[in-house]
């Protein structure tokens, strides 16, 4: 069981980090977006705006690019066409992706913490050579659910950034099409989902098993 410990001491440690690191990524991007707006009202002469947000927006051309770029080839240039796929610009924020960031997350806060308290309580009662019970599948079933529900939530999050995208941004000569959407690792997660099932169930036929002896 030692070897057992070292590892969920190093989930716990690597989960850790990952919280931190996506919290000091989140504050980055906010003062980013605080920063874009004061230089955007100084630039444009209008009133500087702190509740902006930087958004990577996906265009596509309505039409053959018109414009072009030099291309270097040796002994001549040649003038290629060239479009883009994606552009960064600054959108304000609207109180519906207002509402979605803040209740994310929160949401999101809650659910890694529990989380790591639910991997704590496994970890303890596999110490204690308690593995096939039911109270350890309600903790993986909190574990496993959980991450299901911190996806979904990220799915609602870059739903509502792609609303306000849609409503704000446009750009001559091409279509807004959405957002980049956020990394979502559903095959991971519906992986944890499977196995923390089949424990369950390994759980449930060991029970009857121990009744029928």
């Amino acid at each position: 069981m030692k070897h057992i410990s070292i590892l969920g001491i190093l989930a716990i440690f690597a989960i850790a980090l990952n919280i931190f690191f996506a919290i000091g990524s989140n504050l980055k991007d906010f003062k980013q977006g605080f920063e874009d707006g004061q230089k955007a009202g100084s630039t444009y002469g209008t009133q500087a705006d702190s509740h902006v947000f930087r958004a990577e927006v996906r265009v596509t051309p309505i039409s053959s690019p018109s414009d072009s770029l030099n291309l270097q080839l040796p002994g001549e240039t040649i003038r290629m066409p060239y479009h883009v796929s994606t552009i960064t610009c600054l959108i304000k924020e609207t109180p519906t992706m207002l509402i979605t960031i803040i209740f994310a997350a929160l949401a999101t806060i809650v659910l890694a913490t529990y989380g790591i308290y639910c991997l704590i309580r496994v970890l303890i009662r596999i110490t204690r050579q308690d593995v096939f019970s039911r109270r350890n599948i309600w903790w993986l079933r909190w574990i496993a659910y959980g991450q299901l529900a911190a996806i979904s939530l990220s799915y609602l999050l870059n739903w509502s950034i792609e609303q306000a995208v849609l409503a704000q941004v446009s750009l001559p000569g091409y279509q807004v099409i959405g957002v980049t959407p956020i990394p979502l690792q559903w095959d991971l997660v519906i992986l944890i989902v499977l196995l923390t099932e089949i424990f369950a169930k390994a759980v449930k036929i060991k029970e009857e098993n121990d009744l029928t002896i």
